[in-house]
């Protein structure tokens, strides 16, 4: 088996993004040098292969027919009329979290969860600039705000302050800090909305205690108004600005809606709503009328007259107005329906069904309406009423005016642009990973499957150029009878996988057969995870009922159950000769097994299991058997004297995965933590601790699965960030 080389990287990188290419016949790199203890502590980052993963909503474009796709890697800038070309990856030193687009396309602001904020030009792909910044208040878009004419871009943190920029140079325009710490409940509260007004000259933030601060933006970073309110007992719900930027209306949970004059910031009208009901507020579009609820009616109050102009009885759900403002679409318990706001009559109705935290959103040009819930997005053509698509799990996006809809389903993996008048689709773009649960070297190279939540798998494989196995579509998967995918493991000879689902099915999937061909069903009860042995000639599973069963490698029938276990089992490893079989338990034991007669010969305490991940291994050479030990090191145990080894050497974390290189001198152990550190197995010592988390350490990124390339040179890391890393000995 050759070393899998630069050359290589290049055609898997291209697999992993669609693309195929024929196989290589030129001359290949010189190749790298093979990872020992006297070199290890050289490895660094040498490819990351995959698209990564979705981070957030999918973005329009700066230019037509494009769209921005947020993901672990950076931003994938997609025309997706172009089918032939591979979307541009405008590559981020850490996934972004929080991007949030200039209303006039020209830029991108994301943000990380450390605070760093940086912006783009989305027509040339160039960073305009990055700042250091204190935490975000939240994560996501909150707490960035554009102004309407994308002139302004304003970001508040966790010190609460408040920085305006420039978003061509990244001068600050203004930064706004009150000099108040104010907790609620014993917490910080920070601002927690940003808001600019639409022609960018005034800025407003306000804190869940019920706090607002309005200032005007000025280069001379003078403040006109502040205004401070402070209430333990009265929260903020929501702002919204009048299109001319005259009138600020707020929302609060006494059941009341101030109106000031962002000019003066003087409040000109207090609205009152029912006692206890949290009111909402939305200008009527293009004038200065606000739209607010009592919860029993809506009500029409306009602030050039100080007059109400109209009332209507309120449905109780979310609304929005038509972009004309003529229109209103509700959303709730009574379905989702259309009115005229002169007289109040329902004009369409749209769905009889309830709905639960919905979302809507007008299509620019209000043909349309789509409704987003945390389970499904649906879309009606407002003129006939009909229900042009429906999709579940996905976030989507108005294009070119309405007349096309983007979205993403985690299930798939997918972005799709489809046309809004009948749903059908324009244009797909795949293989947004899931986290890689496990990788396998076969004869043809790296292959690796992916698990997920939805059921979605896939195993692909670099020597042909090609996906050998999907599974993606929740129908399939729900024909085969399981929802989701608890665990994945390879065969030895790389025919064939298993899928460990934690309602009870165990299927065993052979590669060589056309989808969707059955699988093989093995009766497992409370199955987490499975192994084969060396030869295939044997499966063990581990389970929820602390046993351990063993199968026949081809018929798939039961041979024996290994008991004595206190606590459920989660990991098994064959010996590299199949005479020995290592299974880890709850109950912090490793106990090892002769393949032979099933007697227990060895039972290893202080086992640091993790959540039915395989952490337990045998060196290649089949004289140590390795596994994380609760004194935060590992346990080396040799197989000919039957006796331990403890490491003490720190694993913060834990240690998720294991793995062995193929001279038996190294050892492998990936961290919850997202780190993977190193050992020599005959010192006992670690050489190097390696980050493979891109410093994103708030949200941890567990090391599912790591191996050695066969010939020693690579050391290849799957994990929760969603890509395949290629470490190795750099020139």
């Amino acid at each position: 088996m050759q070393r899998l080389s630069r050359g290589w990287l290049v055609i898997i990188v291209l697999l992993l993004m669609g693309v195929v290419m024929p196989y290589p016949t030129s001359a290949q790199d010189d190749p790298s040098p093979v990872i020992t203890p006297s070199n290890a502590a050289q490895l660094q980052l040498l490819e990351r292969l995959g698209r990564g993963a979705l981070t957030g909503p999918i973005i329009p474009g700066a230019t037509p027919n494009t769209v921005i796709v947020p993901t672990t890697l950076g931003f994938y800038v997609w025309d997706y009329t172009q089918t032939d070309v591979e979307p541009r990856l405008i590559p981020t030193s850490e996934p972004m979290y929080g991007a949030l687009p200039s209303p006039d396309g020209q830029f991108m602001a994301a943000r990380a969860y450390n605070g760093e904020v940086s912006v783009w030009d989305m027509t040339t792909g160039a960073i305009t600039f990055t700042r250091g910044l204190p935490p975000p208040q939240a994560i996501g878009s909150g707490g960035m705000a554009w102004s309407a004419n994308s002139q302004a871009l304003a970001v508040g943190t966790w010190d609460d302050t408040v920085s305006v920029f420039d978003p061509r140079t990244g001068d600050t325009f203004a930064f706004f800090a009150s000099g108040i710490t104010i907790e609620v409940n014993g917490y910080v509260d920070p601002a927690s909305l940003t808001s600019l007004s639409p022609d960018g000259t005034r800025l407003v933030w306000g804190s869940f205690g019920a706090r607002i601060e309005l200032r005007s933006v000025g280069g001379d970073d003078e403040v006109d108004v502040t205004i401070t309110r402070r209430d333990d007992q009265i929260h903020l719900m929501g702002l919204d600005w009048s299109d001319d930027s005259r009138y600020l209306a707020v929302s609060m949970s006494d059941s009341r809606v101030r109106v000031y004059d962002a000019i003066s910031g003087e409040i000109i009208k207090v609205l009152d709503g029912t006692s206890g009901t949290p009111l909402g507020a939305m200008w009527q579009p293009g004038t200065s009328t606000l739209l607010y609820s009592t919860g029993v009616h809506w009500w029409r109050w306009d602030a050039e007259s100080d007059e109400f102009v109209g009332r209507i009885p309120a449905p109780q759900g979310s609304y929005r107005w038509s972009p004309d403002g003529t229109h209103i679409a509700v959303a709730g318990a009574e379905g989702v329906r259309i009115l005229d706001m002169t007289t109040g009559e329902t004009v369409r109705e749209l769905s009889q069904e309830a709905v639960v935290q919905p979302t809507l959103d007008w299509s620019p040009n209000g043909k349309y309406l789509l409704l987003q819930t945390e389970n499904q997005a649906m879309h009606w053509n407002i003129e006939t009423g009909e229900l042009v698509g429906s999709t579940v799990l996905n976030r989507s996006i108005w294009l070119e005016g309405g007349d096309r809809l983007a979205f993403y389903t985690p299930d798939s993996r997918t972005v799709w642009v489809v046309e809004a008048a009948d749903g059908s689709p324009v244009a797909t773009l795949r293989d947004f990973s899931e986290p890689a649960d496990r990788l396998f070297w076969g004869a043809d190279g790296l292959q690796y499957a992916v698990s997920s939540f939805y059921g979605a798998m896939t195993t692909i494989t670099n020597a042909e150029g090609k996906v050998i196995h999907r599974m993606s579509r929740p129908d399939e998967i729900t024909d085969y009878g399981f929802m989701e995918t608890f665990n994945v493991a390879w065969s030895a000879d790389g025919t064939r996988f298993a899928t460990i689902s934690p309602n009870g099915y165990v299927k065993i999937w052979t590669l060589d057969k056309e989808w969707p061909a059955a699988p093989d069903v093995l009766d497992a009860p409370d199955p987490n995870n499975l192994v084969f042995s060396p030869d295939d000639r044997l499966i063990i599973t581990t389970g929820w009922d602390n046993e351990a069963r063993v199968y026949d490698g081809t018929t798939y029938q039961l041979i024996t159950t290994l008991t004595g276990f206190d606590e459920p089992t989660n990991a098994a490893a064959f010996s590299p000769d199949g005479q020995l079989v290592a299974v880890g338990s709850y109950d912090m034991t490793v106990q090892v097994f002769d393949t032979t007669t099933w007697e227990r010969i060895a039972s290893l305490p202080n086992y640091n299991y993790t959540y039915a991940k395989p952490n337990i291994a045998f060196s290649p050479d089949g004289t140590t058997l390795a596994f994380p030990n609760r004194a935060s090191g590992i346990t080396l145990w040799n197989v000919a004297a039957q006796s331990t080894v403890e490491t003490t050497t720190d694993l913060f974390g834990g240690g998720e995965s294991l793995a062995w290189s193929p001279d038996s001198q190294l050892i492998a152990v990936g961290m919850y933590s997202g780190e993977i550190v190193v050992w020599g197995a005959d010192s006992a010592q670690s050489l190097i601790t390696l980050n493979a988390a891109s410093d994103f350490r708030d949200f941890s990124r567990p090391i599912n699965t790591l191996l050695f390339s066969p010939d020693g040179t690579q050391l290849v890391i799957g994990g929760e960030d969603s890509t395949i890393q290629i470490w190795g000995i750099g020139e």
